[in-house]
């Protein structure tokens, strides 16, 4: 009888440590990282229609219906996209408030705004802003 108290005790011991080095290994993997409000600031452009690379036009004109928030980089530029989907008033856009970057992340806020002085014509419109900035791997955070 002891020795089969004995085999288990050892069987534990062999699972618990498996089980230790197992979530070792998995949490090796995982980085933390903070999302700041601070930064340094991006220059960036308000892209129009003909400074967009086909390939982009072409996501953009599938998407444009539905909100989204893409990000696309050529050779040469780094595309941050976003679509608030199909609205009911001509008289809505994208204003971009910020671009700025840390070690982490490029940070971008936007916010859905209501032009006051345009006349609402009661069509409806699927507003998209384009914003191009140099080249780029860091991940893009939307705030």
């Amino acid at each position: 009888m002891q020795k089969k108290l004995r085999a288990v005790y050892f069987y534990l011991k062999i699972m618990t440590a498996g089980l230790f080095i197992s979530c070792c290994f998995l949490l090796c993997g995982c980085n933390v990282y903070t999302m700041s409000d601070k930064g340094n600031d991006v220059s960036y452009d308000i892209c129009e229609e003909g400074l967009m690379p086909d390939e982009l036009k072409n996501i953009v004109d599938d998407k444009r219906e539905q909100e989204f928030k893409i990000t696309y980089t050529n050779n040469d530029y780094t595309y941050i996209v976003i679509g608030a989907g199909r609205r009911d008033h001509d008289n809505i856009r994208i204003d971009v408030d910020k671009v700025y970057k840390d070690e982490n992340a490029i940070y971008i806020k936007s916010v859905l705004r209501s032009i006051a002085t345009a006349t609402d014509s009661g069509t409806m419109t699927c507003p998209v802003v384009v914003v191009r900035i140099e080249r780029t791997m860091l991940p893009v955070v939307f705030r």
